[in-house]
């Protein structure tokens, strides 16, 4: 029954077909042509993108910004997020470089995870629940209001370390630029972002490394080292001794543990220059010299961290996509 109603169907219109043939030929020839036109405007992605039912947002504060206060940043901003977004059912940090340096990070970049409540639980904003990216964008937002230059990359833990172990990069897309001089890599860095944010499909637009971090140079006067016959070695031994601490013994605590005792400045008085200037340095058997007769110092921005593909110095723009046309 079903093939001969098909006959039927089908037997008059090849027979339609196969008089109007030139017509048909040419119907087909155009739907060819027009489907090339789309193809070549579908856009494509490298891999699709999945919902892994959490979120990671890598948090960039300032640079130079203490591993401590960093810390307290941190304290607040998980209190903050359990208090304003019921839907967040825990979340977890990660700061700066673990003992197992297998992904290093200054302590002014931070790994935020974030698990969520069921969907059901979620609540509605402007009469409808939202997204998963429009909720995790609620919270870079608040993040970035609740810390003055700070800024929030979002992604989701597996999507990270994808981009991360392909481009070296924690975001969609990356530009690089090489060269030696940073001042004008920075230069070329900030012209590009102007450019990147005129292209469509363009939503987090973030350098990889901002700012300049103080740091404090000591250089030695080889003229006063010659006149006092000192070597470098000697004056430098003061200085990490003072600035990074030395070990001098060991002491064993009540349960027999041994502990390191290290002798070193205290915390404020590291940074007071005119205490470091006034270092005694040893000179021959009996004599001592101000650290300030033998060195100057000063205070310099320098990069931190640098960062470097196969040897080349480079800066780099971490983008990230709000369209699946990757391509495009």
């Amino acid at each position: 029954m079903i093939i001969r109603l098909a006959k039927k169907l089908y037997a008059p219109t090849l027979t339609t077909a196969l008089r109007l043939r030139w017509i048909v030929l040419s119907a087909a020839f155009a739907l060819f042509v027009a489907s090339i036109f789309v193809f070549t405007r579908l856009g494509a992605e490298f891999v699709p993108k999945l919902d892994e039912g959490s979120s990671t947002m890598m948090i960039y504060h300032p640079v130079g910004l203490s591993l401590e206060e960093s810390l307290k940043r941190q304290f607040r901003t998980d209190a903050m997020i359990r208090e304003k977004f019921p839907e967040v059912a825990r979340v977890f940090s990660r700061i700066g470089t673990s003992e197992v340096a297998t992904d290093p990070m200054p302590p002014n970049e931070t790994d935020f995870y974030i698990s969520y409540h069921p969907r059901s639980q979620w609540r509605a904003v402007n009469g409808a629940a939202p997204t998963k990216p429009e909720l995790a964008r609620l919270v870079g937002d608040a993040i970035e209001r609740e810390f003055e230059g700070t800024h929030v990359l979002i992604a989701q833990p597996i999507e990270m370390r994808f981009n991360e172990m392909l481009e070296g990069i924690r975001a969609d897309v990356s530009v690089k630029i090489f060269g030696n001089d940073y001042d004008v890599l920075e230069k070329l860095a900030e012209h590009a972002k102007g450019l990147l944010k005129e292209i469509p499909g363009a939503s987090e637009i973030e350098y990889e490394t901002e700012g300049r971090a103080p740091v404090l140079e000591i250089k030695l006067n080889r003229n006063a080292l010659t006149r006092y016959n000192l070597s470098a070695a000697a004056v430098n031994q003061t200085i990490a001794t003072a600035l990074a601490g030395k070990n001098v013994g060991m002491m064993l605590s009540a349960e027999n543990r041994p502990h390191d005792i290290v002798v070193r400045l205290r915390g404020d008085l590291r940074e007071k220059l005119e205490i470091l200037r006034a270092l005694p340095v040893r000179v021959g058997q009996h004599g001592l010299l101000a650290l300030g007769e033998l060195a100057d110092f000063s205070n310099a921005l320098t990069v931190e961290p640098i960062h470097r593909d196969q040897g080349r110095r480079r800066a780099a723009l971490m983008v990230n996509l709000k369209t699946r046309d990757v391509e495009g």
